[in-house]
C-alpha cells in the first residue's frame, strides 16, 4: 500500500500567526493530537503536536498543560490565573512548532511510512508534493492499513 491510499485527506490545518490557545481549543475540539502548520497557498511549513505544548513547560517558565486548559475552560474569569499563563496562550505556533518534519511522498509504502514512525518516533506524517501537503498519514491510519492486508484466519 501506498501513502495516497491510505492518507487522511480531511485535515485540520493552522497557520503560523494563530496561538497556543487556538491549537489546544482545535485539539480539543477535533480530538487530536497533532496539526500541520500550512502557508496561505498550503505549502507545509511545521507541525504541531501535544508533545510541542508540553515540552514547551520546559523551553519557558510556562504553566504545565492542565493549568493551560484550566485556563481556556475559565475564560470568564481570567483574573484567576497567572499572567504567565494568559502570556503563553498569546504565543504564536512560529514560536513553539515543530519545523523540521518528516514527510513523505504519495507513492512511500507503508513499510517505509512505519518504519519513518519509528525510528523517529512521531505519530503523523504529513504526505506532501512538491511541500503543498496533501494529506498525513497517523500511526491509526497505519494500523488500519495492516490491518486490511492482513489474511482473515
Amino acid at each position: 500500500m501506498k501513502a495516497k491510499e491510505i492518507m487522511t485527506t480531511d485535515l485540520v490545518t493552522i497557520t503560523e500567526d494563530k496561538t497556543l490557545r487556538e491549537v489546544i481549543k482545535l485539539m480539543v475540539e477535533q480530538n487530536i493530537s497533532g496539526i500541520p502548520v500550512i502557508d496561505e497557498t498550503e505549502n507545509l511549513m511545521g507541525i504541531v503536536s501535544e508533545s510541542d505544548v508540553i515540552r514547551l513547560k520546559r523551553k519557558t517558565h510556562m504553566p504545565d498543560y492542565i493549568q493551560l486548559l484550566e485556563a481556556m475552560l475559565n475564560e470568564a474569569q481570567p483574573e484567576q490565573f497567572s499572567a504567565d499563563v494568559i502570556r503563553s496562550l498569546k504565543m504564536p505556533v512560529k514560536d513553539f512548532m515543530t519545523k523540521k518534519v518528516v514527510t513523505v511522498k504519495e507513492d512511500t509504502t507503508l513499510a517505509e511510512i512505519t518504519r519513518l514512525m519509528v525510528e523517529h518516533n512521531i505519530n503523523r506524517i504529513p504526505v506532501v508534493r512538491k511541500q503543498k501537503l496533501l494529506g498525513i498519514v497517523t500511526r491509526r491510519d497505519a494500523i488500519l492499513a495492516m490491518a486490511k492486508l492482513s489474511p482473515d484466519t
